[in-house]
């Protein structure tokens, strides 16, 4: 019953938490920028899409999207093999695929929807609203890549990461950001040039390695900078 209880108390609080939000949400619109940015998306997409709807009935002809089915069934089937059939039936190619893109900051597509949820519940929101607000975009990105074309084997998954540049541009951002806030730029331009540094290297590519690589020279780096120079 215990058990039952507080399980009730944290519903009905995370339920008045989102309410709370909503309804910020709508009470802080900036009106001026949100007639700024939908200008500029009209601008620069929303006219193709408009175009597809009158020619072809499918906004957005030729990738199968929700409702619309697309009308690439048998020319380019693959169309119908999106992001989020790779991540449920080959999540492998995917990780590898990240990886491979993005090296060492392929981790902040974990880390950042993570502190996302903590501060959350710890309620110090607040204290990171900017950052937090980018990853909410950085999330609203990655929905939407999701429904973009991919393919079942490596090579094609590895093809379609480039869709998966907005969300990776806002997600750097906030961490950046992050960074910036917690006084953490020294050992991020560390990371940096570690994570650059392994391009360099005459072996052969081994993400696995890449995870080892970074941390120790990370380590090491830190530490001299710290003993010689006196980096306070």
């Amino acid at each position: 019953m215990c058990n039952l209880s507080k399980q009730k108390l944290m519903e009905i609080k995370i339920n008045k938490r989102c309410k709370l939000n909503y309804r910020n949400f709508f009470k802080y619109l900036n009106i001026k920028r949100l007639l700024i940015v939908a200008s500029m998306m009209s601008i620069f997409g929303l006219f193709w899409y408009i175009r597809n709807l009158i020619v072809t009935g499918d906004p957005f002809y030729p990738q199968p999207f929700l409702i619309f089915k697309g009308t690439c069934n048998t020319v380019c089937s693959y169309l119908s093999y999106n992001v989020l059939r790779s991540f449920i039936f080959a999540p492998q190619h995917l990780l590898y695929a990240l990886i491979s893109e993005y090296m060492i900051w392929s981790i902040i597509f974990i880390v950042l929807p993570c502190f996302l949820i903590v501060t959350f519940f710890k309620k110090k929101s607040k204290l990171f609203t900017v950052v937090n607000k980018l990853i909410l975009l950085g999330l609203a990105n990655f929905l939407i890549y999701l429904f973009f074309p991919s393919a079942s084997l490596y090579d094609g998954v590895v093809s379609s990461i480039r869709y998966s540049f907005p969300v990776f541009g806002t997600f750097m951002l906030s961490f950046f950001l992050l960074a910036k806030e917690l006084h953490y730029e020294d050992l991020l331009e560390i990371i940096t040039f570690a994570n650059m540094s392994f391009l360099i290297l005459s072996f052969s590519y081994h993400p696995k390695f890449l995870f080892l690589y970074v941390p120790v020279v990370t380590l090491i780096i830190f530490y001299l900078r710290r003993k010689f120079f006196k980096v306070s």
